[in-house]
Parts: C-alpha cells; sequence; structure tokens
C-alpha cells in the first residue's frame, strides 16, 4: 500500500499503489512540490473490512456534513472523468 501525504503531513490518500495515489492528487489538482508517496504498512490479515458504502446512501453514524463531502467527491470524480473522456474523442477526431 502507498499513502499519499499533503505538505502539512495529513494524510490525503491511502492506495493500492503509487498510481492509485498519483491519480488522487490528479483529480484534485495537487502540484508535485505539494505532497510525498510513502510505503504504507498493510492492515494484519485479521483486520476485517466491512463492505464499501453504498453511492448515495448514507453512511451509518456519519454525519450530514460527511455524507455532503462524500457527494460532492464523488460529484467531482465524475466531472474529471467525463473531461478525460472529452479529451480523449478530441484526439481520435
Amino acid at each position: 500500500m502507498t499513502g499519499l501525504y499533503d505538505n502539512q503531513g495529513v494524510l490525503r490518500c491511502a492506495g493500492r499503489d503509487a498510481d492509485d495515489c498519483l491519480a488522487y492528487a490528479e483529480l484534485f489538482g495537487l502540484a508535485a512540490d505539494r505532497y510525498s508517496l510513502e510505503a504504507l504498512e498493510a492492515p494484519p490479515a485479521s483486520v476485517q473490512a466491512g463492505p464499501p458504502p453504498q453511492p448515495g446512501r448514507p453512511v451509518a453514524g456519519a454525519g450530514a456534513g460527511l455524507n455532503r463531502i462524500r457527494d460532492q467527491v464523488r460529484d467531482s470524480r465524475h466531472r474529471w472523468l467525463d473531461r478525460q473522456i472529452r479529451r480523449g474523442a478530441e484526439r481520435s477526431s
């Protein structure tokens, strides 16, 4: 696992590899000098992850603010993907 830390030392993304974290940095427009990548220790096998939250459904125990942020991030990802699709279509034309 790889972690992306911002220049204040806050873990912003934990991904399977550096590519996941670099995609996060691109998605949120983080300049290369504003973050660092570091190897993360994998969780012990005894740790069981719960099912991922379903899109558009509230996260159990989360306040309205957290759910609003989750929705904003999802919408931002959709806009980013739309831009990538348009760019690919423009290049192939």
